[in-house]
């Protein structure tokens, strides 16, 4: 069964925050979220999710930091990546997506 990967990316740069090219390639199933609200909801639920990737530069309620601060609170064990738009993906991304394999 393929990985699941919630993306919590910045509104007005989404295309910054992960290299989704690089994820759909490999065959993940990606969820992308904007509100760090909403995807703490989804975190809080029983659905599977693999892995989170937050943008620092999230613009609601609180940062990418903070969501995965709070992410832990409810899945301890949830590995998490956080990232900042800075007009390409950071290199660390494809390391961290070969750990999940």
């Amino acid at each position: 069964m393929p990985k699941t990967i919630l993306v919590v990316a910045n509104k007005d740069y989404p295309a910054t925050a992960v290299d989704c090219n690089e994820i759909l390639r490999r065959r993940y199933n990606i969820s992308t979220m904007y509100d760090p609200a909403k995807a703490l909801d989804t975190i809080s639920g029983q659905g599977p999710i693999d892995l989170l990737i937050a943008d620092f530069n999230l613009v609601m309620t609180m940062d990418g930091e903070q969501l995965i601060e709070e992410a832990h609170k409810h899945r301890p064990d949830l590995p998490a990546i956080l990232v900042a738009s800075i007009g390409q993906s950071p290199p660390v991304l494809r390391p961290a997506l070969d750990k999940i394999r």
